[in-house]
């Protein structure tokens, strides 16, 4: 990701829609590839806030510019997301969830210093913080993986249950 030193309000708004819109993507094409439920109802849970988020920027866009926002043009270089590309297993799919959450923590916060002070700064703040309980969510999740086995039937056991 290029480094980022000065954001103007609309940059601000369109890097943040890009944001979430790939958070959207990706945690929909997590969704459609676990085969875990507790995974799958977690990333059903950040996908709905991610979307909330979207919204909220594209109406402030549409606000401010009088124009609905029908396509974004962000670099890649600046896009901070990573897209599944392919169905993987349940730890690489969280694994890639909380790499995407840190980014989009470092972004928030970034970027609230960033752009000029007022509502937007505010926002991307308050997004950090909501960033940040997400990453607490899928990190846990990912911790309590680590102490589960999961048989072929699909359905997480505890490993001692498993070996009785």
């Amino acid at each position: 990701m290029a480094k980022i030193t000065r954001l103007e309000l609309l940059d601000g708004l369109n890097l943040a829609i890009q944001l979430e819109t790939d958070l959207r993507r990706f945690y929909e094409a997590a969704i459609e590839s676990e085969d875990i439920p507790a995974n799958k109802e977690l990333f059903e849970r950040i996908l709905e806030d991610e979307n909330k988020h979207r919204k909220l920027f594209q109406k402030k866009y549409e606000d401010l510019t009088g124009n609905k926002l029908l396509y974004l043009n962000v670099n890649k270089r600046r896009r901070l997301v990573e897209l599944l590309s392919k169905p993987t297993t349940a730890d690489k799919i969280l694994e890639e969830a909380i790499e995407n959450e840190k980014r989009s923590v470092e972004f928030y916060e970034n970027a609230s210093s960033l752009v000029p002070p007022g509502w937007l700064r505010q926002v991307f703040a308050d997004l950090a913080e909501e960033e940040r309980k997400h990453l607490a969510l899928l990190e846990s999740e990912y911790k309590g993986a680590e102490d589960l086995e999961v048989p072929d039937n699909g359905r997480p056991k505890k490993s001692e249950d498993h070996a009785a």
